[in-house]
């Protein structure tokens, strides 16, 4: 029995005695617990014996506290409600021999009933019934109990509380004693829940943070509307909060929890915006007479920070007054902040402090506040753009320019890294003048943490700028070069990793744009590599020799990836090297020594490889053998391990077979681990310290509050979830990397690999698992095809495409990039089958049901991304704050337009191989959603998704398919080619490829009111060589091939107006037809049916006609492009051995003109023709 003498043991200092009243305890049910609990928190709290108050209170305190834990683990709603009545009487007759401590744990057992309710009950009547109870009962609203209840109601059942309570909080902050530190942050939290509570529409037991893109202020709203009456009275006490630091900091964190989550309290009234600014500024420039206010400063810049992260904020509210008012205010602050936080200590103190493998923003994790004001720093110059880069880079030159502290110095390199990185474009046309600072320092400066924060510098400017590596690649190498021998470890470990940013191949910056690195690094490759043989050479094993050299050789990994084959010449020198550290007894430097020398092999390549990469694999395999089972008795990580291997696969190819089955029982086991997924009882402070569950922490713990459960906390072993994506990568380039060679293990690698395209834990092992089955699937299909049975293909062709396609449309839809990798995944696994040789038996598991749930989910992502996309336009149509934030949304518009593309590949592949059965499946899903883009270039990659589908169907779907589909097509073309100059490239090319498919496949009385202007764009976009089109050589080929498809053997071959001769001329100047092998098909049979139905006078033109024959004939035999089916090979070279029986010193001619391939190919067909010809048998 649950006697109050359990109770009092619970609290006993005897531990013998606690143990055995927590033995009762749990051995008694929970509603029984409860009955009990709930009957002596009554008797307790009604107790009037002043010499047993104190007791009591710490009784009923404890009672409280478990009665709320045993609330949770219900799931009657009933017993729930039941609770209320007497929960009420005993908050209400609370003794006050010690104000608020028992209250308060009684309230929160208050908000869970009330929060059970609201997820238990999905009609949420009985929790508004109960909440409006609760809150018609609270005796004195004022009491900072009272006002913890309120706030606690609203956090734990926000939709309740708003229809109950939100109404009646209008007049209570002038009714609080605001001078009171305690009230005046009750009174803010309050206020904060409460606004937030009228933001929240579902319920929802985990709360996700708000997209701060998608957040809107509205000025009508009940949140705004309290901005004015309930926050306003409290900004003032808050700036007045002088005395009591701790809750000055409270309110400015609950005002910036406000800003992220529901800024309409803070920003939809003019007048509280401006009064919550002129709060937080005067707090800030407090920092500046006072440097012990530095924590209000930053908490205040903070709030600043929040509120201009929200885009509606920025793009709406945000006035330029404004802006330039905060930065003119904050910007000084943060750079006095970064100078100052830094710690006056001996610089050979810091010097002699080791580096370390961990990359922080800031050289020294002790100085707290110059990290806060630098990533504030960064936020305002990010949020801000020009306004703050206008007060910053006036300061920058002044820090820069001080001779007494080196601080300042320091201060103001960090200040142009952090702007490098947040406004890139805006600092385009200063980085001239950073180059010459961060160079002219990092030659000039004895002190090590200038140099440091000098080449850190030098590696951001390489980063954003690559154009950088063009213009100053000598000067900047050659600091680098030095910095690499520094004796202080943090310097040249820094300059390792600034080096390695100069090799990347891709860079950040204005645009995503693909560099080839090669051409500034060769020519001073053997200085760096002299350079970094001093950091390589280190032998010592203390955590900044450590550092040093594993810094170093990611460098020599990345300058051989850079310099591909012109490294070579240096690998002897560093191999021996890189193969010792493999032996190393250190973890961190072996495993740098075994990526290093396995990227280096890549780019050496397999001549030189091929040996070390045989005794680098028979040292890994046993050790990796160790690392698997229950106990791992190696210190290696196996993801470190298989990645090397994975590396030496792109080198070995099949050469790496012999080890793949030492490999395969390792990568399986990793593929198949279980994620430790643990749920384990905890108590009330874990769900207090993170807010309600809304995100999960950096250790993958969350803790919430489970009705029927109590407080659960949720761990997610994330270091597993890492492994299986770094494992499905390493699968990956095996698979590619061996092709069919991997063919006899594809079936086990498919089960294996299969279930992660849905794994739930993680969206990057979801993607990464969709990319390894589509290589998987190309070895099953290649082996296939070279076995002669693809009956593996077959199987997994359509649990794959379900699989996938099912993973696209249910991925969260702000992951751009997981959905783009499976839905390429998705299209590279159809394209793979579209090629293969025996896709016929392959599609025969594909069924037209099948097919249409697939098109159906990839349309249905494609409707949000297009959305998305408005949505985006709309913004970039807008107020923004400058280059670098259209920059940000244009790199967005950019990660969409690569989404659609295989969403819209996934769909075509889909039609081609359903044929005319597509015609229903188009019908349906396709029209309504692409069908208005036909005709409309709002969303320009829209209409080129949307022609290239209808030109699909016209091609594709017959007879049926073509009639219905072909005039909407045609409208779409015709409003493009009436001025081709005026749209994108892409649009262009859908369109002319959309007219031949019409030409072809269509009634010719649909096109015939539109003909004349066609051609006319056709012969505008032919005229010309191929050399002379550049880029637009696709563009160019196929407008050939329309051309000549309507006029010289299509339906409008004897069109008045249109100079055969002429066309065909332009016909003949450009082939042959190969970038695309369609087109190039059907030109190339048109050629031969134009010489022999006599259009074309072979005899006449012997000379040119023999080098076509002899160029198409080359790209089929010499460089294997389909560009020509045997058919039309074996008509060029009647055609061809024809001639040369006529006209041979005209062949010759042509012959004596083709190169060296192009004249084998036509010796090998002549002679293979003339042979055929010799064996004929005549009766």
């Amino acid at each position: 029995m649950f006697t109050l003498e359990v109770l009092q043991a619970l609290l006993s200092p005897d531990s013998a005695l606690r143990s055995q009243a927590e033995t009762v305890f749990q051995s008694i049910a929970v509603p029984e617990r409860i009955q009990a609990l709930t009957n002596h928190l009554l008797a307790l709290s009604s107790s009037t014996s002043v010499s047993t108050a104190g007791n009591n209170d710490a009784l009923s305190m404890l009672t409280a506290v478990l009665l709320r834990r045993d609330i949770l683990k219900l799931n009657d709603p009933s017993m729930l409600n039941d609770l209320v009545e007497p929960l009420l009487q005993s908050y209400n007759g609370c003794s006050s021999a010690a104000p608020g401590s028992s209250q308060l744990q009684i309230g929160h057992c208050l908000a869970e009933v009330c929060s059970s309710l609201s997820i238990l009950d999905n009609t949420a009547m009985m929790a508004t019934s109960v909440m409006a109870k609760i809150v018609a009962s609270i005796q004195n609203p004022t009491h900072d109990v009272s006002l913890r209840l309120l706030a606690s109601l609203a956090d734990r059942a926000p939709m309740a509380f708003t229809q109950v309570a939100v109404s009646s909080l209008s007049t209570l902050p002038t009714q609080c004693n605001l001078t009171s530190p305690t009230t005046l942050v009750n009174m803010t939290q309050l206020v904060v829940n409460a606004a937030i509570a009228t933001t929240i529409s579902t319920v929802s037991l985990v709360r996700v943070a708000p997209n701060v893109d998608e957040l809107l202020v509205d000025s009508n709203s009940i949140a705004g509307t309290m901005g004015e009456t309930c926050l306003m009275p409290l900004l003032g006490p808050i700036a007045n909060c002088t005395k009591d630091e701790r809750a000055q900091l409270a309110c400015l964190q609950a005002l910036g929890q406000s800003a992220v989550t529901c800024p309409s309290l803070l920003a939809a009234k003019s007048n509280v915006l401006e009064t919550t600014v002129e709060l937080c500024l005067g707090l800030a420039h407090r920092y500046t007479i006072a440097s012990d206010q530095a924590p209000v400063a930053l908490a205040a810049m903070e709030v600043l920070t929040s509120l201009l992260s929200v885009a509606d904020v920025r793009h709406r509210i945000l006035t330029a007054t404004m802006a330039q008012q905060i930065s003119q205010q904050v910007i000084p602050v943060c750079a006095q902040l970064m100078a100052q936080g830094i710690e006056v200590v001996s610089v050979q103190e810091w010097a002699m402090d080791p580096a370390t493998l961990v990359e922080d923003r800031v050289d020294n994790e002790d100085e707290d506040d110059a990290i806060f004001a630098e990533s504030l720093m960064e936020a305002f110059l990010l949020n801000l753009a020009a306004a703050a880069l206008n007060v910053a880079m006036p300061l920058v030159q002044q820090l820069l320019q001080t001779t007494d502290d080196w601080r300042n110095i320091r201060a103001g390199l960090a200040i142009l890294e952090t702007g490098l990185m947040a406004a890139p474009v805006s600092l385009a046309s200063h980085v001239p003048d950073i180059i010459k600072a961060a160079t002219t320092i990092a030659g000039t400066s004895s002190n090590p943490r200038v140099q440091y924060q000098a080449v850190r510098l030098l590696g951001a400017l390489c980063e954003t700028h690559p154009s950088v590596r063009e213009l100053y690649g000598q000067v900047i190498l050659s600091h680098l070069e030095t910095a690499l021998g520094s004796p202080v470890s943090k310097v040249s470990a820094m300059a390792s990793m600034s080096l390695v940013s100069f090799c990347r191949e891709k860079v950040g910056g204005q645009s995503d744009e693909e560099l080839d690195a090669s051409q500034f690094i060769v020519p001073y490759l053997s200085e760096l590599m002299q350079a970094l043989l001093k950091p390589l050479s280190v032998r010592e094993l203390d955590s900044g020799s450590v550092a040093v050299r594993v810094r170093a050789m990611n460098a020599v990994a990345c300058l051989a990836q850079a310099s591909g084959d012109a490294f070579e010449p240096f690998y002897s020198q560093i191999k021996n090297g890189l193969l010792e550290s493999i032996q190393v007894p250190q973890v961190d430097i072996a495993t740098a020594a075994l990526q290093s020398v396995a990227i280096v092999g890549q780019a050496v390549g397999k001549d030189l490889f091929q040996e070390d990469a045989k005794t680098i694999l028979t040292w890994i395999i046993p050790v990796l053998r160790q690392t698997t089972g229950s106990v791992s008795s190696s210190p290696f990580a196996t993801e470190d391990l298989l990645t090397g291997c994975a590396r030496i696969s792109t080198v070995l190819e099949e050469d790496f077979v012999p080890y793949v089955e030492s490999l395969l029982p390792i990568i399986y086991h990793q593929a198949a681990a279980a994620v430790d997924v643990e749920m384990e009882e905890c108590d009330e402070s874990e769900m207090e310290g993170s807010k309600s569950g809304d995100v999960a922490d950096v250790n993958g713990t969350m803790t919430v509050a489970l009705p029927g459960r109590g407080f659960q906390r949720i761990t997610v072993n994330t270091s597993v979830i890492q492994e299986k994506s770094a494992n499905n990568r390493v699968m990956y380039e095996i698979a590619k990397s061996l092709g069919a060679a991997f063919g006899p293990y594809v079936q086990k690698a498919l089960e294996v690999f299969s279930p992660l395209a849905k794994f739930k834990y993680s969206a990057d092992v979801r993607s990464t698992a969709s990319q390894t089955l589509s290589a998987l699937f190309d070895v099953a299909c290649a082996y296939g095809e070279q076995m002669g049975d693809v009956a593996i293909a077959r199987l997994y062709l359509p649990l794959l495409a379900d699989s996938i396609s099912e993973q696209i449309s249910t991925e969260d839809t702000s992951d751009v990039e997981a959905l783009y990798a499976s839905a390429d995944s998705l299209s590279e696994i159809f394209y793979i089958v579209f090629e293969n040789g025996m896709k016929e038996g392959i599609l025969t598991g594909l069924t037209l049901t099948r097919v249409e749930e697939v098109v159906s989910r990839c349309i249905q992502t494609m409707t949000s991304c297009l959305e998305r996309r408005k949505n985006v336009t709309q913004i970039l149509n807008g107020c923004l704050t400058g280059d670098d934030e259209r920059e940000v949304y244009l790199a967005q518009l950019r990660a969409e337009d690569g989404l659609l593309t295989p969403l819209v590949d996934s769909i075509g592949y889909l039609l081609k191989f359903s044929k005319a059965a597509f015609v229903p499946i188009f019908d349906k899903y396709i029209v309504p959603v692409l069908g208005q883009f036909l005709s409309s270039t709002t969303d320009v990659r829209a209409s080129v998704a949307s022609m290239l589908l209808f030109d699909d169907c016209v091609e594709y779907c017959g007879p049926e398919g073509a009639a219905k589909y072909a005039p909407p097509l045609l409208q779409g073309v015709v409003a493009v080619m009436h001025d081709p100059s005026k749209y994108d490239r892409d649009l262009v090319q859908a369109a002319v490829y959309g007219i031949a498919q019409i030409v072809r496949y269509a009634p010719s009385t649909i096109m015939t009111s539109h003909v004349q202007i066609l051609v006319h764009q056709l012969l505008n976009i032919s005229q010309g060589s191929k050399e002379e089109a550049g880029d637009s050589l696709y563009l160019h080929e196929i407008s050939v091939s329309a051309l000549a498809s309507m006029t010289l053997f299509g339906p409008f071959s004897n069109l008045k107006f249109v100079n055969r001769d002429a066309v065909m001329d332009i016909f003949l100047n450009n082939l042959p037809i190969a970038e695309n092998f369609d087109e190039a098909k059907i030109c190339h049979a048109g050629l031969c049916t134009l010489i022999e139905n006599g259009s074309i006078n072979p005899v006449n033109d012997a000379s040119r006609i023999t080098r076509l024959i002899g160029a198409i004939l080359s790209d089929v035999q010499q460089e294997g492009l389909d560009v020509a089916t045997p058919d039309t090979c074996e008509r060029l070279t009647k055609i061809l051995y024809d001639i040369h029986q006529q006209n041979p010193q005209a062949v010759l001619q042509g012959y004596a003109s083709l190169n060296g391939e192009a004249q084998e190919a036509l010796s090998m067909a002549i002679q293979d023709f003339s042979l055929s010809r010799s064996n004929l048998v005549t009766p």
